[in-house]
């Protein structure tokens, strides 16, 4: 998952930055609304954590903006507990939770991952295709009752498309969201996880499971979608630069 921090005070900040290090998520950290809204027009984030008071910008009026500009990406605000009102204000404004803080960092994650699932339709933390079964919050795959073993990327790829079900990703969204953009590798990296996670699947008879649509990218279809209606979908837009896709 990709994060967008946008946080006034660098302490706070650094310390909120440091919960996003680990494998779960890739993050941003911003401190102004003006470079918050420039790195929403670059990434497709999924989820914003912003605090209560941005340089430049109040919390609030900041979530009507990008509400405003017809930005829908999740927002989980930070609050001050001594603001009074302030949890009623930001959901008004748009925001999709509020925590107060301190916080737990356990609880901050958990919120921010219910978030993200009920952003792409799903209430609860697994995830079924077929005879797969992925668990969001502890990172397991089954199938047929077997386990999956895969590496921390190949579940986040897999997890990615499967919160997009039915939805096309270019390789270079992919990488986005595995990647911070500052040291991350090529974008051939992207058609290597694929043919590894294929392979995986193919020991469980599940190799079709990912399609590749030429000239777009990857998908996992919904189960209702047949195979060759995404290229038709697709067929009238523009090519990306990533012609030749594994």
């Amino acid at each position: 998952m990709r994060v967008l921090l946008v946080q006034r005070y660098v302490g706070e900040a650094s310390i909120n930055a440091a919960i996003f290090r680990g494998d779960r998520f890739v993050a941003d950290l911003v401190r102004g609304a003006a470079e918050a809204y420039e790195f929403l027009g670059l990434y497709d984030y999924d989820i914003v954590v912003l605090d209560s008071s941005v340089e430049g910008l109040d919390g609030c009026a900041f979530i009507r903006r990008m509400r405003a500009r017809n930005i829908t990406t999740p927002v989980l605000m930070l609050s001050n507990p001594a603001v009074a009102d302030a949890t009623v204000e930001a959901l008004r404004a748009g925001a999709d939770d509020v925590m107060t803080v301190p916080f737990r960092d356990d609880e901050l994650v958990a919120r921010i991952e219910a978030i993200v699932r009920r952003s792409h339709g799903h209430g609860q933390s697994t995830l079924q295709i077929g005879a797969m079964v992925i668990d969001m919050a502890t990172h397991d795959v089954i199938i047929n009752g077997q386990p999956l073993h895969l590496t921390k990327k190949e579940f986040s790829v897999l997890q990615l498309l499967a919160l997009r079900r039915g939805k096309v990703l270019t390789r270079q969204a992919i990488l986005d969201c595995l990647y911070d953009g500052v040291d991350g590798p090529e974008i051939g990296i992207v058609g290597v996880f694929i043919c590894n996670l294929r392979k995986k699947l193919a020991a469980f008879s599940a190799d079709n499971l990912i399609d590749t649509v030429r000239g777009y990218g990857y998908m996992i279809r919904d189960r209702a979608t047949p195979r060759g209606a995404a290229q038709a979908r697709h067929k009238a837009v523009q090519p990306t630069h990533e012609a030749v896709l594994a």
